[in-house]
């Protein structure tokens, strides 16, 4: 008569090196998964839309003169988005191409989920802030318009960190952060 035994299992602590790795990986996977959203070919299609083709020319315009005063329109309208987009031209060697022209609106995007995710990682509510960071990310129609030469994506950031500011304000220090909303 042979007696069975179960075989023994012996519990492997986790590495508190190894554990911190991992939260950090998920921690920002969203945001990594946003970058490539954001950004992969962005410069792979030519301009869209007359917002795009308008933002390209302005920023151009500003480069080729040197007028870095307040961008306007041809209608004489201001347009704040140029200079952005000049800016990241100058960087580019004084050329803008179909990427230089989405590179802020792709960046204000991405600054938006990292917004997103430090604010909940920062009110211990890590779950909250992947979730959250994710569904921005990973959003149809933010991905598109962040991916768009237009004032949207970088509006909305504005705005987010004005919000968060006055939150934080409201919560905190109301002096410091009250003056970043303004």
């Amino acid at each position: 008569m042979s007696v069975a035994t179960a075989p023994v299992r012996v519990a492997v602590p986790r590495s508190p090196d190894r554990a911190a790795a991992v939260r950090l990986l998920v921690s920002w996977a969203p945001c990594l998964l946003a970058a490539l959203l954001f950004f992969a070919q962005l410069g792979h299609r030519d301009l869209f839309s007359s917002h795009e083709a308008r933002a390209a020319q302005n920023a151009q315009r500003m480069l080729d003169t040197g007028a870095w005063g307040v961008p306007v329109l041809f209608d004489g309208r201001a347009d704040l988005y140029y200079w952005a987009v000049a800016a990241v031209g100058r960087v580019n060697g004084g050329e803008v191409s179909e990427w230089v022209v989405r590179f802020p609106a792709a960046l204000a995007g991405l600054v938006c989920v990292l917004i997103v995710s430090a604010a909940l990682r920062s009110e211990g509510r890590s779950t909250a802030a992947f979730v959250a960071a994710v569904a921005l990310g990973t959003a149809n129609h933010f991905t598109g318009i962040s991916r768009t030469a237009r004032i949207d994506v970088p509006l909305a950031c504005a705005v987010l960190a004005s919000l968060l500011a006055f939150y934080r304000g409201c919560r905190a220090a109301p002096l410091a952060w009250h003056a970043l909303s303004a």
